[in-house]
């Protein structure tokens, strides 16, 4: 009887067996470091970007852009939004570290909220050409932004696997978003075209949609093979 007056069982010799061979090579639990995986992680988006933006080329109206503090807003917003993103999705894989359900669909919402204000403000009298010229662009831009994003997806999964999320879909879902948002950040600085509707169709809205694709296999890939 404990002190709580609560009878126990014995413990038979054969389960005491067992709990000493399960107990005898148990090592310590190595402490997770969220702040140096998150700087690893960081430190390969921005060399991607780095690499991205030397592979590509930048926009000829840099100059001329850097002096609009719209251009400004978008290119921070990028760059902050996948650092966020990067945090966000360490935090999930560990148990017990909350993110705030506010700040999640905050920050999963950003892409398509972009894209509304970018269509919101585009100029009536804006110059349209055609749906060829408008498809292409997108399509380029898309591609651009997916190829951008395949070094920092790849490095996020490797890392993030090792420490076996138990909700894969949602970590996942914020690894896709920050690798992304570095492929968005490429395409910003490389893409010459300023319209609003390209900026919502080409440069924005691909990040939520290519993320929510590749959400699945992120997922899978997250998964520890033997569960």
């Amino acid at each position: 009887v404990n002190e709580r007056g609560i009878a126990l069982q014995p413990v038979s010799d054969r389960a005491a067996k067992v709990i000493e061979e399960l107990s005898r090579d148990l090592q310590p639990v190595r402490r997770i470091r969220v702040s140096r995986a998150f700087a690893l992680l960081l430190g390969f988006e921005v060399l991607a970007a780095a690499v991205g933006i030397w592979a590509f080329g930048i926009r000829p109206d840099i100059q001329e852009r850097l002096s609009e503090p719209g251009f400004i807003f978008l290119v921070v917003f990028l760059a902050v939004a996948a650092a966020a993103s990067a945090w966000a999705a360490l935090r999930a894989a560990i148990p017990g570290l909350e993110i705030g359900r506010v700040k999640e669909v905050l920050l999963l919402l950003s892409p398509v909220v972009l894209s509304a204000v970018m269509l919101f403000t585009e100029s009536a009298e804006a110059h349209w050409n055609d749906w060829t010229t408008f498809f292409t662009g997108c399509w380029k831009c898309t591609v651009l932004t997916a190829v951008s994003a395949a070094t920092p997806w790849l490095v996020a999964v490797v890392l993030l696997r090792r420490f076996a999320p138990l909700v894969a879909l949602r970590v996942a879902m914020f690894a896709g978003f920050s690798a992304f948002f570095v492929g968005g950040f490429v395409t910003q600085l490389h893409c010459p075209l300023s319209s609003g509707v390209h900026l919502a169709f080409a440069h924005f809205l691909p990040i939520a949609l290519l993320s929510a694709v590749a959400c699945g296999a992120t997922a899978a890939l997250l998964r520890p093979s033997d569960r």
